[in-house]
């Protein structure tokens, strides 16, 4: 049994699946890609998506990329298109990627200068160093002190925080 009989057939229900697509991402709040294999290429189309002017993900306020592959290089052009793109984001997950050193400098410097001012949890267990993972840490206190929240030593935990943030429905 076919699910259509035509080449016409498959093209119709293409468009009807994105024209749906459209209608429903910018009121999406929670995107799961966890253990897809994710390279930065596939994140560099998911930024895109995440910065199109047209559908903005301004509901967008968990994103989980838990064990894939994604680089340093990824992660730039997501966080870039996270700012701008999905200003109400309050947690992302990046635990167990690819990222190194280099990519957790760039998570630094763009929380310094301000990006993602509603970031409350991150997760990044088994990526970098412990060293960089600190200065990522500060970076995100400061951010958080600047804004005038209250910020706890619990708050900070970038190493461990997966845990938490596992139990938060991401669907």
């Amino acid at each position: 049994m076919k699910f259509t009989s035509k080449k016409a057939d498959v093209d119709q229900v293409a468009e009807v699946y994105r024209q749906a697509y459209e209608l429903r991402l910018p009121h999406v709040t929670n995107l799961h890609y966890a253990s897809l294999g994710w390279t930065d290429e596939d994140v560099r189309t998911l930024a895109a998506v995440i910065r199109s002017p047209e559908r903005p993900l301004t509901h967008l306020k968990n994103l989980n990329l838990h064990s894939n592959l994604i680089g340093d290089e990824g992660v730039r052009e997501l966080i870039e298109a996270l700012d701008v793109g999905a200003p109400a984001l309050e947690t992302l997950v990046l635990t167990k990627n690819a990222i190194t050193n280099q990519g957790l400098h760039t998570i630094a410097g763009a929380i310094r200068s301000g990006a993602l001012p509603q970031l409350k949890d991150m997760s990044i267990k088994g990526v970098g160093s412990a060293e960089e993972k600190e200065i990522v840490q500060r970076a995100f206190r400061e951010q958080a002190e600047a804004a005038g929240l209250a910020v706890k030593p619990h708050d900070l935990n970038l190493n461990d925080h997966y845990k938490h943030i596992r139990h938060t429905n991401m669907s």
